[in-house]
């Protein structure tokens, strides 16, 4: 058990780990789309010799909201992965005390075999001195 409560604190610990990534893919995106607009009123400043350098401002900027938007489908997915990996481990806890009661009551029953064996052989031996 102590496995498997290991390995689920190990997976939310990777989880977090890309959920710090995520945000830098973020901060970046955010940086990159403001760097777009900048450049895109350069480029507007700049009359009919920034026209081109307007259409790769424009690119840039929708390439960082693309960034974006994805870095937010990450995010949902590793929260997602962290509850299924919670209510996973949940249910293996729970899977593990009942094996521990089937267990026990194993134990019960083969202590009731044997003490209904031994009764069975003094009946058998008193039996014999009849």
């Amino acid at each position: 058990m102590t496995n498997i409560s290991e390995s689920s604190l190990n997976i939310n610990n990777k989880a977090e780990e890309m959920e710090e990534v995520v945000e830098l893919i973020d901060s970046v995106a955010s940086d990159t789309k403001l760097l777009g607009l900048n450049a895109s009123i350069e480029a507007a400043r700049a009359g009919e010799f920034g026209k081109g350098f307007g259409v790769v401002a424009n690119e840039i900027r929708s390439m960082a909201v693309s960034s974006a938007g994805s870095s937010k489908e990450i995010r949902k997915m590793i929260s997602n992965i962290q509850k299924l990996i919670g209510s996973g481990t949940e249910e293996l806890i729970k899977f593990s005390g009942h094996t521990q009661e089937v267990s026990a009551s194993i134990q019960e029953i083969s202590i009731s075999i044997e003490s209904l064996t031994q009764t069975a052989e003094q009946l058998e031996e008193m039996a014999k001195n009849l």
